[in-house]
Order: C-alpha cells, then sequence, then structure tokens
C-alpha cells in the first residue's frame, strides 16, 4: 500500500489512509463508515482530533517499514510517564460506547492475559503495509499495567512458575527487574532458545492470534477464547506434559474455494490463503501461497535452566534420534497430504501442490523458526478444487492411511515429478523411479516393472496388455537412454512424455493403495510377484 501525501481534507480520511477501514470502523463504533466528512458526529470528529497525531505521523514516514512502525503507536504508544491501562483505540471505542466481550476470569494468569488480548486485538485489523519481514503483533504488550498482574500472577501459578526456575517476582520498585526473569529452554522438537517472561504474553497472543487467522476467525469472542486455550496449552507445557501445538505448511498452486477449508482425516485442515488476512502469519519465500495445512506437533519441555551467572545456558540434552523421529512423522503428514491432492487429480490436469514452508507453531516465544522449500516455481498449472474434487481428496487421505510403508520413496518421487522438477525430463526420470517402487525388481527389471503395470491397469484385455507393455517399454528405454547419457528426447515431447509417466504411475498407486493384496506387500518385489504369478511367497 501507498500512502498518498496531499493535504488532508478531514480526519477520518487521514485515518482511513493510515489505519485502514477495519481499525477506523472498530475505533469510532461504527458498522460502516460515513459516506461524506459532514455526517460525522461530533463526538467522533473529538475522537479522530485526538488521535490525529498518531495519524499524521504514519502519512509522514518515507518508508514502508518506517509507517508500519508509526501504526504501531497508536496500539501501544511509546510512554516515559508510565505504564498505560488501555491503548488509544481501545479508550476512543469505550468513549463512543463500543461494547468488548467479558475478559474477566477467576484465573489471575487468565484474567491479565485476557485484558492484554483486548488491547492487542486492534493490530488485527489494521492495514499493515507488506515489508520483508512480517510481523504479526507489531506492538509488546509490556507497555500495560496489565503485563505486570501477569508477570506477577505466572511466577505464582503452579505450572508457569517451572519455566522460570530459581526466580522470585522482583521488588515493587524494580520494574525493569521483570525483564530479567529469563531461562533457556530445551524442547523435544530439537530446539533451544531463551524464554523470557516479559515476552510470554505476547507469545501467547501472537500464537492464538496466528491460528485465528489462519481459520479466518475474526470474531474478537472467538479469539479471547482462543488465547484463554493456548494458555492453557502452556501450562500443560510448562508443567513437562507433552502436548500437540500447532503445526503449518503453507502450498502453492492449489486454490481452494474462498471460505471452504478440506478437512483431511488424520491430517488436519487445509485452508485457502488469504494474502492480505495470512500474510502476517506464515513468511512465504518461493512460489505464491495459495493454501495453508494446520496440523499438530507433538512437543514436550525437556528442561528449563536457570542462565548462569555469566549470562550462559547449561548445556541442552537432546535426544537426536527423538528429534529425527518427530520431524520425519511431521514432513510425511505433509507429504501424504499433497499426496492426497494428487491422487484426486482428474486427468488431462494434475493436483500439483508445492510445498513453500513449513515448521510447528511456538505458543512459548513470538520469533518462530520454519523451513522453507528451494522450488522457485511449480512445474504445472494451478488447478481449482471444486467440490467434488475436495471431497475426492478429503476421501484419499483416508484410503492412504497406513499404506505408504513400503512405498515412501515412490510417494516422495511422484511428488517430486509432479510438483518440483523444472525440467520435464527430471520429472519423467522421477516418475519412473515411482513405478520401480512398485513394482522393480531384479534382475529383468524393466521386464517386471512394464510386466506388472500391463497386468495391474489392462487386466481383462489381453491387446490392450500388450498394447500398453509397449508403451511403457518404450517410456522405459527412453528413461534409461537418458541417465546413461543418450541424446534427449525433442524439445516439444518432453512435457507429453513427462505426463504421461506420471499418469501411469498415479494410475498404478491408486489401484495399489486400495487393492488389500497389493497394499500389505512388504516391498515391490512382493508386488511384482502378485502380479506376475498370483502370490507374493
Amino acid at each position: 500500500m501507498s500512502i498518498p501525501t496531499p493535504e488532508s481534507a478531514t480526519y477520518l480520511d487521514d485515518f482511513v489512509r493510515a489505519f485502514g477501514e477495519p481499525l477506523a470502523r472498530w475505533a469510532l463504533n461504527l458498522d460502516e463508515l460515513p459516506y461524506s466528512p459532514d455526517d460525522v458526529s461530533e463526538d467522533r470528529q473529538a475522537i479522530l482530533m485526538s488521535l490525529h497525531p498518531w495519524t499524521s505521523s504514519v502519512l509522514q514516514q518515507p518508508s514502508s517499514d518506517a509507517r508500519n512502525f508509526a501504526r504501531a503507536q497508536i496500539i501501544t504508544p511509546t510512554m516515559s510517564s508510565g505504564l498505560l491501562t488501555t491503548g488509544p483505540t481501545t479508550t476512543a471505542r469505550a468513549e463512543l460506547g463500543g461494547t468488548f466481550p467479558n475478559a474477566q476470569s477467576d484465573d489471575r494468569v487468565g484474567e491479565a492475559i485476557l485484558k492484554l488480548c483486548l488491547e492487542a486485538y486492534p493490530s488485527t485489523l489494521m492495514q499493515w503495509e507488506p515489508t520483508q519481514f512480517p510481523d504479526l503483533m507489531k506492538f509488546h504488550t509490556g507497555s500495560f499495567v496489565a503485563s505486570r498482574d501477569f508477570y506477577r500472577a505466572a511466577l505464582e501459578d503452579e505450572d508457569l512458575r517451572k519455566l522460570f526456575p530459581g526466580f522470585d517476582a522482583p521488588a515493587a520498585d524494580d520494574d525493569l527487574g521483570w525483564y530479567s526473569v529469563r531461562s533457556y529452554t530445551e524442547w523435544q522438537s530439537g530446539h533451544g532458545q531463551t524464554l523470557q517472561l516479559a515476552m510470554l504474553p505476547d507469545a501467547i497472543i501472537h500464537y492464538s492470534f496466528a491460528l485465528c487467522r489462519i481459520k479466518q476467525v475474526v470474531d474478537l469472542g472467538a479469539i479471547l477464547d482462543q488465547v484463554k486455550a493456548t494458555l492453557q496449552l502452556v501450562r500443560l507445557l510448562a508443567s513437562g506434559r507433552e502436548a500437540n501445538v500447532a503445526a503449518v505448511a503453507t502450498l502453492g498452486n492449489v486454490l481452494l474455494p474462498e471460505s471452504s477449508p478440506v478437512e483431511l482425516p488424520s491430517l488436519g485442515f487445509v485452508y485457502p490463503w488469504d494474502l492480505e488476512v495470512q500474510a502476517p502469519v506464515f513468511s512465504a519465500d518461493g512460489p505464491p501461497v495459495t493454501a495453508i495445512l494446520l496440523t499438530d506437533f507433538p512437543e514436550k519441555l525437556v528442561q528449563a535452566s536457570p542462565f548462569a551467572a555469566t549470562g550462559t545456558p547449561i548445556p541442552p540434552k537432546r535426544n537426536k534420534d527423538e528429534v529425527q523421529r518427530l520431524h520425519v512423522a511431521f514432513r510425511d503428514r505433509i507429504e501424504h497430504t499433497r499426496l492426497s491432492f494428487v491422487l484426486a487429480s482428474e486427468a488431462p490436469s494434475i493436483i500439483a501442490p508445492v510445498l513453500c514452508a513449513w515448521g510447528p507453531l511456538d505458543p512459548t516465544n513470538v520469533g518462530q523458526s520454519h523451513s522453507y522449500s528451494s522450488v522457485s516455481w511449480p512445474p504445472m498449472a494451478a488447478v481449482t478444487l471444486t467440490p467434488d474434487l475436495a471431497t475426492s481428496v478429503a476421501a484419499w487421505s483416508s484410503k492412504i492411511v497406513g499404506k505408504t510403508q513400503s512405498l515412501e520413496i515412490g510417494v516422495r518421487r511422484l511428488l517430486s515429478a509432479a510438483t518440483s522438477r523444472a525440467d520435464p525430463l527430471d520429472g519423467l526420470i522421477d516418475a519412473v523411479m515411482c513405478w520401480e517402487n512398485l513394482f522393480g525388481d531384479t534382475p529383468e527389471t524393466m521386464f517386471k516393472v512394464c510386466g506388472s503395470l500391463s497386468r495391474l491397469l489392462e487386466p481383462d484385455d489381453d491387446d490392450a496388455r500388450a498394447r500398453r507393455f509397449k508403451r511403457l517399454r518404450e517410456l522405459y528405454n527412453t528413461r534409461s537412454k537418458l541417465v546413461h547419457g543418450a541424446s534427449e528426447p525433442k524439445l516439444a515431447e518432453r512435457e507429453t512424455l513427462r505426463a504421461e509417466t506420471i499418469e501411469v504411475a498415479l494410475d498404478a498407486l491408486r489401484i495399489v493403495l486400495t487393492d488389500e493384496k497389493l497394499s500389505n506387500c512388504k516391498d515391490a518385489v512382493e508386488r511384482s510377484k502378485m502380479m506376475l504369478l498370483g502370490f507374493a511367497k
């Protein structure tokens, strides 16, 4: 968003230009903005005048980063005279008769975090400009009185205090002492980090806002409920028990109907990606993001250690085998999600979701750590999911559960051929490797692979099976010549060859995954014997 700089006609116009219509409606307690400045009531005009210093500060900034920093000041102004009870926009809404959901709780920690969430909520309505380093919550809750209530109650909480061993509340006249309450935490996912009490409420709210934005939940009452749930999650983790945290993977090249998530049993939900709403949640490099998988990741606190006098943490304890197992399982869940889309394809189009970025969300830390794909652009055209295709994707996600143990290499090669190989010949090679993972055996690998595929795909027609075998052998030989340095196919033929070999792999994989005998075979050798001889022994 670019900010024009002509002289402002009205305070309302300036406010909307600086902060956007959603925040203006919320702060001014209006369902719709007035069509004309003359329609702005006197009390709202007075509020806009009181907010104008922040408005003009935004409009005067020369860059998007500077304007975003200035925008954050209207949520939590930098105060030198003490802590805030409420922020400017929350105060404005209250003075204009606006209502707020009930943020009271019998739980001291809970009541404090809900008050802070009310102050943070306007940041979700803000018209932030895209920057290189998007940040969902552009302020620190430490500016508010309720933050001190949270800090003190957390150190007295049976579970939360375990995150900060060896610390008591600082003296009443030592406000900066709260920022010294910290520990080094080590997690079973393999990451270690400094945990600071002063940032914990920010992290809880950040995590909650992220989940609500992914789900496109905008109701403040529902967001407060999510904050309550996140607080309970953090307590569970602080106690040393294992708990599932949210994990995400951004996908490209597959378009979902607006506001229509696809539920994948045992895997999670895939939501449409809304650039305006979700871009600040999860920084996405590479191909344009069009969808996001929301799943979970089993997390557990291994240790929380106080910092030594030098400020260095106690050496971490890591179970490398367990870390690897958890991350492999997470990647498998992502790959099975993408496989469900590919299997639901209807010729001639292939649904080829590209993996852009992935990682767990951390409810204890505002900073997030994610992995990014090296794919620069998808090789296939984007496909828009119809309701029927969405139903098929969900059905395939159920069918493949527990069926891919001996097919993982083939699945990865099929996904590579369809979603990441820019060179169609590389895609052809990967697709034929999927064939080999289905039915490969030595010696005479080509005969066993192509023979098994022919019987699988043409079970009832001898002539069709013979024609199929001949064509599969031609494709297999093309792959063999490529990998052994022979001449390459003509440029005009390459995409057709890739598509044909992928279609064969897809058709075969669909049958294998839904056939009880074939899906129970332990490897490609048994599957080849089953197809050619009728038994796997």
